[in-house]
């Protein structure tokens, strides 16, 4: 039996929050720290699967298009992705919102700048097609991995980007998912359903819950179908103002625990944005009169009504063990697991579990300025306070 391989980071995923680490350390120019410490990557797809990040929507992002480029040093490594046309186009786009599709191909861009560069130090490596089918806690706080090919690991420090797979809305029965809709692949379903079923129930009052409407409209408004559309919201849909007296001038208010930060800012991850947001305004309003939001509390049958799940997204499951076999559990709030300000996971009990680290989507901040972790958190800020962890460690 071949030994463990020994590094001093493991990471589990390499979709966006995956190249948090490596655009810190490139940004920060200390890339030679990063080599010291030694890094593995764990990512379940072929290495030919770049061209689909999970972004490949075709929608509008809800983040500016200038989160997606800022956060990495045009000098160093990824150098070759800028001055590009894909490049320029995120660029010309600034605060404003842009096509989700676009900043998949960018970022994918990135992906392969960064494959390469680990594959050129002599320390770190990338697996792919490496799906981690167990993982250990040992007694002396190391951590023991295994993927399905045998190929095992060992590390002092795990760092989960685990990603997130659409939430199950079984108790629904029969629905299809918002990503369906949000691919453009399934238009001709949809104009059957409008025209036979004569209703649509959009579950969720997310950024792709709106744009599955704003989809669904479009079919409806351009084939002139008298199709009856809904969302079934559990909270009034919060969209993003930029401050507090915009917001007062739209007759909206803003909601005082997740879109105002203790400091009184506004919260730059919460909210809907671009054309979902005035979506969704307009409705409010009642500006726009194809669509209604219905409060789960009110009766409403939907039976005869095509479901679509736009519930937002749960994370992986995750299977980890101590040495005696004993199940770690993770604390959960909000379908996703829980991480403090140092970006920690916690345990069922609320304490960090020591060297376990989480990074984006799927997880969720546990001190006073919850949030869920956006791009601007996993490429900027939670990168960076994960990383120098790192380094004191």
């Amino acid at each position: 039996m071949k030994p463990p391989l020994v590094y001093g980071i493991q990471q589990i995923g390499f979709g966006p929050a995956g190249l948090g680490l490596i655009a810190v350390a490139d940004r920060e120019g200390r890339l030679t720290d990063l080599n010291k410490i030694g890094l593995a990557i764990h990512e379940k797809k072929i290495n030919n699967s770049w061209n689909n990040f999970h972004l490949d929507l075709d929608i509008e992002s809800n983040t500016p298009a200038n989160f997606f480029i800022s956060h990495f040093n045009r000098s160093g490594i990824f150098k070759p992705a800028f001055g590009t046309d894909l490049f320029n186009n995120l660029e010309s786009h600034g605060a404003s919102n842009c096509l989700l599709s676009s900043a998949n191909k960018f970022l994918s861009e990135i992906a392969l700048l960064s494959e390469g560069y680990i594959n050129s130090i002599n320390n770190s490596d990338i697996f792919f097609n490496s799906h981690i089918k167990q993982i250990v806690l040992d007694d002396n706080g190391l951590y023991h991995t295994t993927n399905e090919m045998g190929v095992k690991c060992t590390s002092k420090t795990l760092l989960f980007c685990i990603g997130s797979l659409e939430a199950n809305l079984s108790a629904y029965g029969n629905y299809i998912n918002s990503s369906d809709i949000l691919r453009g692949k399934i238009d001709e379903y949809i104009f059957e359903k409008l025209t036979n079923i004569g209703s649509i129930t959009i579950i969720g009052a997310s950024h792709s819950a709106f744009s599955c409407a704003l989809r669904v409209l479009y079919l409806k408004k351009q084939y002139q179908i008298s199709a009856k559309v809904n969302i079934i919201a559990r909270k009034k849909p919060k969209i993003y103002f930029e401050n507090i007296e915009s917001a007062i001038n739209s007759n909206y208010i803003l909601d005082a625990e997740d879109q105002i930060l203790p400091n009184g800012t506004i919260n730059e991850s919460a909210g809907l944005r671009g054309k979902a947001a005035k979506l969704a305004l307009d409705v409010m309003t009642g500006l726009e009169q194809d669509l209604t939001i219905i409060a789960p509390n009110i009766p409403y049958c939907i039976n005869d009504s095509l479901v679509i799940n736009a519930t937002g997204y749960q994370p992986h499951p995750v299977n980890l063990i101590r040495e005696n076999g004993e199940k770690i559990r993770l604390n959960r709030l909000n379908d996703c697991y829980v991480i403090d300000q140092n970006y920690r996971i916690l345990d069922e009990n609320g304490l960090p579990i020591v060297g376990l680290f989480g990074l984006g989507i799927g997880f969720y901040r546990s001190d006073e300025f919850k949030k869920f972790s956006s791009v601007d958190d996993f490429l900027g800020h939670g990168a960076k306070t994960i990383f120098d962890q790192l380094l004191k460690d």
